[in-house]
């Protein structure tokens, strides 16, 4: 891949810039994090419905019937998570148990009707945006925030799990644009082209090098975070394959256009979707496990 001085200069200071933004929410208070989780999150999901649009052409009808129980797939979540994180027992109420269940009902009776109606393609692509944006938010992202203690710096507080997510993604992605750029020859996979062997190996390698030593001092546990890291890091090098994949079935370049030299929202946070998933699911494992 041939190396572009000025892509790399957009990227970085572009990158920078968003990067320092989302800092400053990530770290000032819970709710500051709440709100960047939320910016991602619709960010995300307004693209996601347009691709998943466009590769199932679905027409204006079933656009606002989806829309609208996505709207309330969203609530559902918002609900359960709320329950989750309250303090005291709120799982008694006959209302809220009620209501959870006949939500849960009409929404798995709309998408079971899809299934039968239009088949299991379209049915995936509907299920899309909920299942890869806002499960990995609403669920994972806060999960991960309380799983380990945060950290007070200051006036700041580093939540540790959220903060391993962005790094790694943005380590990987960066790095494997840099060395890719600089010394990348091997076509990495069809679905993406400019991705090279030698940059995401790269990325890959300088990830796990720079986030084990980086989580040594905090958590202690060299194994656990080798192996934490590496998972994180190849699933964020698959995050960004499943949108380049979801991009050339919808036959579009780029989800968005709202950070220079990065794209959209989707095209940013991609690889973020998928490891906080990964890493959501890491951390269930490893307390079943002891």
């Amino acid at each position: 891949m041939s190396f572009n001085k000025l892509v790399l200069y957009k990227r970085v200071l572009s990158g920078l810039f968003f990067v320092f933004g989302m800092l400053i929410l990530l770290y000032t208070n819970f709710y500051t994090y709440l709100i960047l989780l939320g910016i991602i999150m619709f960010g995300c999901w307004y693209e996601c419905f347009k691709i998943s649009t466009l590769i199932i052409k679905r027409n204006k009808v079933l656009q606002l019937k989806q829309l609208l129980i996505e709207c309330l797939t969203l609530s559902l979540l918002i609900a359960f998570t709320i329950n989750q994180y309250q303090e005291g027992d709120h799982t008694n109420s006959a209302f809220y148990q009620s209501a959870w269940w006949i939500l849960l009902f009409f929404i798995t009776l709309y998408y079971f009707s899809l299934l039968i109606i239009r088949g299991i393609r379209f049915l995936f692509f509907s299920l899309l945006p909920t299942m890869y944006i806002f499960v990995p938010i609403v669920l994972g992202m806060v999960y991960l925030y309380f799983i380990y203690p945060s950290y007070r710096v200051g006036n700041f507080t580093i939540p540790l799990l959220p903060t391993l997510v962005f790094l790694v993604v943005w380590l990987n992605d960066s790095m494997a644009y840099f060395i890719g750029s600089w010394i990348g020859k091997t076509p990495l996979t069809s679905i993406s082209p400019k991705k090279t062997v030698e940059g995401s190996l790269g990325g890959l390698l300088v990830s796990v090098v720079l986030l084990t030593i980086l989580l040594q001092p905090i958590h202690p546990h060299t194994a656990i975070n080798i192996l934490m890291v590496t998972v994180a890091s190849i699933v964020s090098i698959l995050g960004d394959l499943v949108e380049s994949k979801l991009k050339r079935l919808a036959s579009i370049k780029d989800s968005g256009f709202f950070l220079p030299g990065h794209g959209g929202f989707l095209d940013r946070f991609d690889s973020f979707l998928i490891t906080a998933t990964a890493l959501f699911l890491f951390q269930l494992l490893h307390a079943e496990l002891g």
